[in-house]
């Protein structure tokens, strides 16, 4: 597995490095709230599975692809408590999104899911309901 970390990443190229993996079928993130920046990322050619990390307001969202297989699933630890449940759309994609209480923040922690061309796709991340959801709509399907 390749991790880099840098203060100037090149998200296109990134996203070049992660399509020699994955595939070049990647939804990308269009959108992203003001001061939101690619800060480290994860290549695993063998699982198949790249994870973005962008910095946001001093918190890390991140950004997770994987090809679909049997075993493969992200893990959740259940810690936080479930307020909500719902479907975003893009134009005709349905992005599931889970809602959770954070201990002593106002914001939320959101978890979206969705999976196009055989990839899993998580984005998941404390920030403000309608700036995740802005991402979500604003999601590049190739």
């Amino acid at each position: 597995m390749e991790t880099k970390e840098t203060e100037d990443i090149d998200e296109s190229a990134v996203y070049k490095e992660i399509a020699k993996v994955m595939g070049n079928y990647l939804v990308r993130l269009e959108y992203k709230p003001k001061g939101m920046a690619l800060k480290r990322y994860t290549v695993d050619g063998d699982q198949r599975r790249a994870t973005l990390f962008y910095k946001y307001e001093n918190e890390i969202i991140r950004y997770t692809m994987y090809m679909n297989s049997k075993d493969s699933s992200l893990g959740q630890k259940a810690i936080d408590k479930l307020l909500d449940e719902y479907i975003v759309i893009n134009g005709e994609k349905e992005i599931s999104v889970k809602e959770y209480e954070v201990k002593n923040k106002k914001e939320k922690r959101y978890i979206a899911e969705f999976e196009d061309k055989g990839i899993q796709y998580q984005l998941k991340g404390v920030m403000e309901k309608d700036e995740f959801e802005k991402i979500l709509k604003n999601l590049f399907f190739v």
